[in-house]
């Protein structure tokens, strides 16, 4: 019955070995990098669209700004203006045309502004086109290779499903409860009078104790040794 917990676990193994090289593969490294490179051209989008929502902030204002000064000239040309209010105005009139002069100024950064965030969308929008190609081909080349592992897994789950109707279901429990605690292998073979997993010195009494069950978990890194 023992032997049957040692066959299963070698299968095991094995299995997490062939995934292993699954998760290593370039293939597998190309779809994570294209994939990658998609997503930080959709944030950079984000940042362009916040970018866009400033530069109409801006320009509201300009506009809102542009206004003001619109019904104030149209007082100024009004007939009705009495003589106070025309020197009023002629001492404010370098502050009017100093206040149409940021208005153009900021409107002249804008169009800049504008031109630079097209061509930042133009070329993110392309960027994202050629990417998005190339991470369908790649994979597409991914799902190629890993049909020549994933039949092999399928067998070897198979096979574990099987054994595991032959297995001591004390030791197949706390075997898998010590895998999900990423302690593995579970079951090792003693060393002498060490344990096969961390290298530490079973006492005498621990040995006895191994010796007549067959098996014994290490008190140091919880793994099972067996004669």
């Amino acid at each position: 019955m023992f032997e049957k917990i040692i066959e299963y676990q070698n299968l095991d193994i094995k299995k997490n070995s062939l995934q292993k090289t699954m998760n290593s593969l370039k293939e597998k490294d190309e779809v994570e990098k294209f994939a990658g490179l998609i997503k930080d051209n959709q944030n950079r989008l984000t940042e362009i669209d916040n970018d866009a929502k400033k530069i109409i902030s801006v320009y509201e204002k300009c506009e809102e700004d542009f206004k003001k000064l619109k019904k104030e000239i149209e007082k100024i040309n009004s007939d009705n203006l009495s003589e106070e209010d025309k020197e009023k105005w002629v001492n404010s009139e370098d502050a009017l045309d100093k206040q149409f002069s940021n208005i153009e100024r900021n409107l002249s950064v804008q169009v800049e502004n504008v031109s630079n965030i097209i061509k930042r969308f133009e070329t993110c929008k392309n960027n994202i086109v050629t990417y998005k190609e190339k991470y369908l081909e790649s994979k597409q080349k991914y799902a190629d290779v890993l049909k020549q592992y994933e039949p092999q897994i399928d067998e070897i789950n198979k096979t574990l499903l099987s054994l595991e109707k032959e297995v001591d279901k004390k030791l197949l429990l706390r075997y898998k409860q010590l895998k999900q605690d990423k302690i593995f292998p579970v079951f090792v073979p003693v060393n002498v009078n060490s344990c096969g997993g961390c290298s530490m010195e079973f006492s005498s009494a621990h040995m006895t104790k191994l010796k007549q069950a067959g098996y014994l978990e290490c008190e140091h890194c919880r793994r099972i040794n067996y004669i």
